[in-house]
C-alpha cells in the first residue's frame, strides 16, 4: 500500500501524492502508494490489517488491526495489537494534517 524509502532524499508533497504514486512501480519506486484503494482491502470483519517494516532497523516490525481508516480518519478505534517490535505507534496508524 505504501513505500517511501528516505535514502534518495524524496518525500510526498501532497495529499494527492500520498492517496496515489506510482501505483504500478511497488518494487522499484521510492515513493510509491495507493493509499486511495486502501477500503477495498478490509478483512472479512471490516478491519485494516496494517504493518510496518523497519528495514534499517533489522527487519523490525509493527503489525496491528484497527476499524478506523488511516488514510482519512484521525481518530483511531478498534486498535488491537498483533506484533510490535518497536513502540512508536501511537495505538494505530492515523491522518495527521500537517499543513
Amino acid at each position: 500500500m505504501l513505500r517511501h524509502d528516505l535514502r534518495n532524499g524524496q518525500f510526498f508533497i501532497s495529499e494527492e501524492d500520498v492517496a496515489s504514486k506510482n501505483p504500478d512501480d511497488a518494487f522499484e519506486a521510492d515513493l510509491f502508494s495507493r493509499l486511495n484503494t486502501l477500503d477495498a482491502l478490509r478483512t472479512p470483519d471490516a478491519k485494516y490489517h496494517l504493518r510496518l517494516v523497519y528495514p534499517e532497523l533489522d527487519g523490525s516490525v509493527n503489525e496491528w488491526l484497527q476499524d478506523s481508516n488511516p488514510f482519512k480518519e484521525q481518530k483511531i478505534s478498534g486498535f488491537h495489537k498483533i506484533k510490535i517490535d518497536l513502540d512508536i505507534t501511537e495505538e494505530g496508524t492515523r491522518l495527521v494534517k500537517t499543513r
